[in-house]
């Protein structure tokens, strides 16, 4: 069921996806002393579909498929899934570089990645899908306030608890 902050969050989700990827891209280039320009670009066709895919926004069929399945098979079928989207966004990039900047001499060059970029992607898309499976299984606002610290400062609170014994409830339970 859709609600209302869901329909709000897939355009943000559209935006901030390829600012991850030029950021990553940007940090790319700053540790490995490339063009910043070419490496936001690649950054962003690398991590939108892989952010998207994260978040359930495409292939969520494929995605709740291998999430069913046992750990090692989960594992092994998401690095496969990143390399292939990997792969095929710095293809995109490197024919992108080439039509509308220039870059390199043929296309077919553009659209080689350097071991060093694929390592690097799929660190940093293995670590960004770890926080965000991190969040959704404790909560964002527990996640949120883990970050910010807030349990770092405990807090005093009164709980209440209740007990109940319903009459005849051990029988059904036996019964049944």
């Amino acid at each position: 069921m859709n609600t209302g902050r869901d329909r709000f969050r897939r355009p943000l989700q559209w935006l901030l996806a390829p600012i991850v990827g030029a950021v990553a891209g940007l940090a790319y280039a700053l540790m490995f002393d490339v063009e910043a320009l070419h490496s936001a670009v690649r950054g962003v066709f690398i991590g939108t579909p892989i952010l998207l895919y994260e978040r359930g926004v495409i292939l969520r069929r494929w995605r709740n498929v291998i999430r069913q399945a046992a750990t090692p098979v989960f594992v092994v079928a998401t690095i496969a899934t990143y390399v292939l989207m990997i792969l095929i966004g710095n293809a995109a990039a490197g024919t992108a570089l080439h039509h509308l900047l220039g870059y390199m001499s043929t296309a077919r060059e553009a659209m080689v990645m350097s071991e060093s970029g694929l390592l690097y992607s799929l660190g940093v898309s293995t670590l960004v899908a770890f926080v965000l499976r991190l969040r959704d299984l404790i909560g964002p606002s527990l996640f949120t306030s883990l970050l910010l610290g807030r349990y770092h400062r405990p807090i005093k609170e009164e709980r209440i608890f209740l007990f109940l014994d319903v009459s005849g409830s051990t029988h059904f339970a036996d019964r049944y």
